[in-house]
């Protein structure tokens, strides 16, 4: 779990069952302005890309690669990225 210091927290759950990492590389500093700007991948064979702010599902994308814009109020925030193969396993 990656832990930035001024805005968010960045979470990373990456599939259980196969070797497949999910890399978040935007947003890269610790403090972002709003909108945020999250860009992940999935290095395996993904299902789904699911991008949860603060515990709320806000994105899903059936590709390998998800880009989302994020508009959030000020002060710390949760961000996670799940990837969910074609068996629907986390």
């Amino acid at each position: 779990m990656h832990l930035a210091k001024s805005l968010f927290a960045i979470s990373l759950l990456g599939a259980a069952c196969s070797a497949a990492t999910v890399t978040i590389s935007e947003p890269s500093a610790s403090s972002v302005t709003s909108p945020v700007k999250i860009t992940a991948t999935d290095s395996g064979v993904t299902g789904a890309l699911q991008l949860y702010v603060d515990g709320k599902k806000f994105s899903e994308t059936h590709s390998n690669l998800l880009n989302a814009s994020v508009p959030l109020s000020q002060g710390f925030h949760r961000l996670a990225v799940q990837s969910i193969n074609s068996r629907h396993q986390i």
